[in-house]
């Protein structure tokens, strides 16, 4: 995949900051490349179709939350 592609979508994932699970609010969310839509339900959705696996998982340079698929921009 060229960078040309990649970088975007890349960029989709990452919100900044290090934002943990408890400050999260249902709504859209600013990423590097546009907004996601957070939601509470029976589990944490983003856009609607991807699930929130695992959260809080602390890095050198941020936080992670696991999710089910990649998110397009």
């Amino acid at each position: 995949i060229a960078a040309e592609t990649l970088i975007p979508i890349l960029q989709y994932h990452v919100v900044s900051g290090n934002v943990l699970s408890t400050d999260l609010t249902e709504g859209d969310v600013p990423t590097l490349n546009g907004n996601i839509k957070i939601s509470f339900g029976a589990s944490v959705t983003i856009n609607d179709d991807s699930k929130v696996a695992a959260t809080d998982i602390q890095g050198t340079n941020g936080v992670v939350h696991v999710i089910d698929r990649v998110l397009l921009p």
